[in-house]
Parts: structure tokens; C-alpha cells; sequence
């Protein structure tokens, strides 16, 4: 299949259309790539999701673009939801974690959730679809919304999948124009590449980003203000500290 950089695709419904066709039809070639094992990382990113989650109040996650399951152990199974457009996928995590819930995910349909985890999922979608994404993820993600991915354009490259990686600028103007506001941020080492010299020229941080909803967040205050003893919705960023 031809990268999307190389197909006329003016519109965005095509564009739309050839992204779930080619993750529909990868099975798990990208996704669980050969000889990188299950944490390239070199860290176990479940513990660290699971501390990162701990400090951000909320009852439901989603876990956006969750691949085979391999972070929803990170999180309770009563507060979890792992979506893929990959059929292949979903059906493997439901085979491997059968006590959480996966489902087969499309570009119009996004579950409610406190909670909106994409974990090195957005920089394979272009700027376009990407905007018109977190746009729609506004109205269903209630609190935060976490993007975790190694940051710098750099990293962009035609091919199958093709590559979008952002600067962390790009995130926020991407993210702002959806009502979202960075709230607190992280980097961590990723060891796959951070021990390639190839890669020398370039970030190898795994970078997160914590963004709040604040398009909900206002509609919610001019419907009704909070009691003097509740506490104000908001990313604590001390409690976040250092993980």
C-alpha cells in the first residue's frame, strides 16, 4: 500500500478511509513489531502510566489506539476501555487480557471517559486528521488527555505507515485549538533507540504530555460553580511531581 504522503488525497474523508483501511488490514506488523520485545522501551511502561494515572482523578479510561492490550494491565479493569481500528488487534487483546474490554473503534465514534490515553498512536496520523480527531475527543474525554511519543519532526518520513512525529509546540497549538491546555509534562529515556548511534541526531526521550479539557471544564462551570468544600477541577501539578 502507498504511503499516504504519495496517494492524491485532497479530502479529508479519504484520508480518513485509507487510515482504517491500512490498520485494518496491517494485523499486527507495525504494532508488535519483530525482535523489539514487549517493552522496546527498555522500562515497563505499565508501572509508570499506573503512578501517572494514580495522581489524575478520574473513573474511566480510554485507551486510544490500545493495540494488543499491552498497557491496560496499567489500569483497573472496571475503569478501562482499549479501542483499535485494527479488528486483528482487538481480537488478540481480548484473547490475552479477557477480564478487560476492547472494542473495534472507528474515526466517529469516541466513548465517554475521564481519561484519554494515546500512546505513541498520533504520529501516525497527518495534521488534518489529527485536528479533526482531538476535536471530536474534546466532546467525549472529560478531564485529560495524555499523549506519550518521542517528540520532533525529525522523525517524519514517508513510508508504510508513514511518520508524523511533532514538536512539542505543535502538540499544543494542535491540541489548544480543541480546547485543550497543557497542564504538566515529562520525558523518559527510550532505550531503543537512545542505544543506536544512528539515532544520535535526534530526540530519544519518550515524551508525555498532560493536557486538560478546558472546553468542558468551562461549559461545566457555567452550569454550575463548585461548592466551597469541593475541589476545583484541575491538574494538580505538584501531586504530578516527578514520577
Amino acid at each position: 500500500m502507498c504511503p499516504v504522503e504519495h496517494l492524491p488525497l485532497k479530502h479529508l474523508a479519504d484520508k480518513r478511509r485509507f487510515y482504517k483501511n491500512y490498520w485494518k488490514n496491517d494485523e499486527l506488523r507495525n504494532i508488535r513489531p519483530d525482535g523489539l520485545g514487549e517493552f522496546p522501551e527498555g522500562w515497563d511502561v505499565r508501572a509508570y502510566l499506573k503512578e501517572l494515572t494514580a495522581r489524575l482523578p478520574h473513573d474511566s479510561l480510554v485507551d486510544f489506539g490500545c493495540g494488543y492490550g499491552r498497557l491496560c494491565r496499567a489500569f483497573a479493569p472496571q475503569k478501562y476501555l482499549g479501542i483499535d481500528l485494527n479488528p486483528g488487534a482487538v481480537k488478540t487483546a481480548a484473547e490475552r487480557f479477557p477480564t478487560y474490554s476492547f472494542q473495534e473503534a472507528d474515526f466517529d465514534h469516541y466513548p465517554p471517559a475521564d481519561i484519554y490515553l494515546a500512546y505513541t498512536v498520533f504520529l501516525h496520523l497527518d495534521d488534518e486528521v489529527l485536528a479533526e480527531v482531538l476535536t471530536r475527543m474534546a466532546d467525549s474525554c472529560r478531564k485529560y488527555l495524555i499523549i506519550a511519543e518521542i517528540l520532533g519532526r525529525e522523525w517524519r518520513r514517508p513510508g508504510t505507515p508513514p511518520v508524523f512525529n511533532r514538536d512539542q509546540r505543535d502538540y499544543v497549538s494542535l491540541a489548544s485549538a480543541a480546547g485543550f491546555r497543557l497542564a504538566w509534562e515529562d520525558a523518559r529515556p527510550y532505550q531503543h533507540y537512545q542505544s543506536n548511534p544512528r539515532f544520535a541526531d535526534k530526540n530519544t526521550d519518550l515524551n508525555v504530555l498532560v493536557f486538560e479539557n478546558q472546553r468542558i471544564r468551562s461549559n461545566r462551570d457555567q452550569l454550575k460553580s463548585p461548592a466551597p468544600n469541593q475541589r476545583a477541577f484541575v491538574v494538580d501539578t505538584r501531586a504530578l511531581g516527578n514520577l
